[in-house]
């Protein structure tokens, strides 16, 4: 499973992308999503933090 954060400007499904890319060395295709949970919680570092996980399901894989 892949995770990272976005980065600015950056939508979900770009980020998913890019992330799969990094960790993987594989293009993907989103072909939908499954689902979102989100989570906000305090952080003393660095302020309010939010947590969003999304699955999605990809079928298209590229080398």
């Amino acid at each position: 499973m892949c995770g990272g954060s976005l980065e600015e400007g950056e939508r979900l499904e770009e980020a998913v992308i890019r992330e799969v890319k990094e960790e993987t060395g594989l293009d993907a295709t989103i072909k939908r999503q499954l689902g979102a949970v989100s989570y906000r919680y305090p952080c003393d570092t660095h302020g309010n933090m939010s947590i969003i996980l999304t699955m999605y399901i990809s079928l298209s894989f590229m080398k």
